[in-house]
């Protein structure tokens, strides 16, 4: 299946370190570290290899959407354009003014297992999108589930 994000509904937070406090995710700042490294490292270093304070630090600023919509392709329905779909997911603290609401979506975690048995499913936090100086990572959206 292959999707494009459109990423709408921007909201506000300064940096990494106030996305970790609104979201009630300290380790947040951990996991960015650990991400960065994986970007940056050769493929024959092992993560486990590097010490911990070594990893690249990110603390800039960062730009949080509160839902995104996708397109992909389904082959197995049929219901868009030859199995082209259009799905909007949202991670919204205020959804309405009802309260909530935070989708789920499938990750694959397993490519070669056959059907649902490669699939997790997963809360959506939400959509982020973070720029490292001089470009050495990769400029793309993110997900935080």
């Amino acid at each position: 299946m292959n999707s494009n994000l459109l990423i709408i509904e921007h909201t506000h937070v300064r940096n990494m370190r106030d996305l970790a406090t609104k979201l009630n995710t300290p380790q947040l700042l951990n996991i960015l570290c650990h991400f960065l490294q994986s970007q940056l490292q050769h493929d024959d270093c092992n993560l486990e290899d590097v010490p911990l304070d070594e990893y690249p630090f990110y603390d800039g600023s960062v730009c949080v959407y509160n839902s995104a919509s996708s397109m992909f392709y389904a082959p197995s329905d049929m219901s868009g354009l030859h199995g082209m779909c259009h799905e909007h997911i949202r991670c919204s603290p205020m959804w309405r003014n009802e309260g909530p609401r935070y989708d789920c979506v499938f990750i694959v975690t397993d490519p070669h297992a056959e059907g649902m048995l490669g699939l997790d499913i997963a809360h959506v936090l939400c959509f982020f999108f973070f720029q490292v100086p001089r470009h050495r990572v990769s400029l793309r959206d993110h997900t935080l589930v």
